[in-house]
């Protein structure tokens, strides 16, 4: 099966067009995981709206919606967290092939080496080595190594493993340095994950303020139930009014403090 662009597809399962225009199969998510989500969601929006209206009611329907809202969210933290690890196992391939190709192998033993290291210092579970697992044994059955490497790019979707395939097939064509190239795709990689952890801790304490001031109107809520002024607490249709309006604020505004906080190098 080839995609659009005459590209053999070696790979099954259902796939989507990524951001960079590249082919990303879908992960579903483990039970466990979705369980995590759902419970997550479901408590937040619970407590939330038993907070702001007591109805024990409105408060179900709201976890029912926060529920699926849960694993939405959790699953992009999921995913997140993948492509940064895969990321990291990534730059260790790239110093393996380096001290491979640099004692003298050629790269397809670099390769067989470099899946070998990385299954013991990261396990096999992980996704960079089932990614040189698959690659290695695509080698054994004739396939060549640059059809393998662009099969990776387009799984992982990750462009830093799309644009060293492509820099690997045109040294091979054109027959560079390829020891060079892998060393500069590590500094590359090495670099950027060093920025990357940089703009974290800068953005850490703005995103620690960020949860406490989400939370904190519900807690001055929930204080101010403790008084018995029905007038500021109760379900009136003002104050329903107002409560709606304000948790629509407080959505808004979390949104956009994520959105200024999650930094992408």
């Amino acid at each position: 099966m080839t995609d659009g662009n005459g590209r053999n597809i070696r790979d099954g399962g259902q796939s989507d067009r990524g951001a960079a225009g590249m082919i990303r199969v879908k992960r579903r998510m483990k039970a466990s995981e979705l369980l995590a989500g759902i419970f997550a969601g479901g408590a937040c929006g619970f407590a939330a709206f038993s907070i702001m209206f007591g109805s024990i009611a409105l408060s179900l329907a709201a976890a029912a919606v926060c529920a699926a809202a849960g694993v939405r969210i959790y699953g992009k933290i999921l995913e997140k967290k993948r492509r940064d690890t895969l990321k990291l196992e990534f730059r260790d391939v790239l110093e393996s092939l380096g001290n491979s190709v640099s004692s003298g192998k050629n790269s397809y033993e670099a390769f067989y080496d470099a899946c070998r290291d990385l299954k013991a210092s990261r396990g096999s579970g992980s996704d960079m080595v089932r990614e040189l697992e698959r690659l290695t044994n695509g080698l054994e059955n004739g396939s060549t190594l640059e059809e393998m490497l662009a099969g990776m790019a387009q799984r992982t979707g990750d462009p830093d493993i799309a644009c060293f395939s492509e820099t690997f097939a045109a040294c091979g064509r054109a027959g560079g340095n390829m020891k060079q190239i892998i060393c500069i795709s590590r500094d590359i990689i090495t670099d950027r994950i060093s920025v990357g952890m940089e703009i974290s801790a800068s953005v850490a304490s703005g995103k620690n303020e960020m949860y406490v001031m989400s939370v904190l109107p519900f807690a001055v809520v929930a204080m101010m139930k403790t008084l018995g002024n029905e007038a500021l607490t109760g379900n009136s249709l003002l104050n329903v009014g107002v409560k709606i309006a304000a948790l629509c604020l407080f959505a808004a505004a979390f949104a956009v403090g994520k959105k200024i906080t999650d930094i992408t190098v």
